[in-house]
């Protein structure tokens, strides 16, 4: 199968399409590595935004966790023993490395 790419000013693959267009008219074989890169690098980029966002959120749910824990709406022993020990280990991490704030600095959101 043929593809179409569309190249910037250094010769590198910025947009590719199924359909020739008259912005994207190179054609290139859907088995170059050229083409096989360029998606790798697309996908690679949205792994890393995804795990980025997972990060966030695991701090979001520690934090919900620890509020609901300190006014006794759950204990912390509902936790199946690996959550806990996952959870300990994790505040451990924090308390040593990080400040506890619930507040995120760069935006002022829990």
């Amino acid at each position: 199968m043929t593809m179409f790419v569309l190249r910037n000013p250094q010769g590198e693959i910025v947009a590719v399409s199924r359909i020739q267009t008259p912005e994207v008219s190179e054609s290139i074989p859907d088995s170059s590595p050229e083409l096989g890169t360029f998606a790798a690098t697309l996908q690679a980029g949205a792994v890393s935004e995804l795990a980025a966002s997972d990060l966030d959120t695991i701090r979001v749910l520690e934090d919900l966790i620890e509020i609901l824990t300190q006014r006794g709406l759950i204990s912390f022993t509902d936790f199946p023993e690996p959550a806990q020990r996952k959870l300990l280990a994790r505040k451990s991490l924090r308390e040593t490395g990080r400040d506890l704030d619930l507040f995120d600095e760069r935006d002022g959101i829990i």
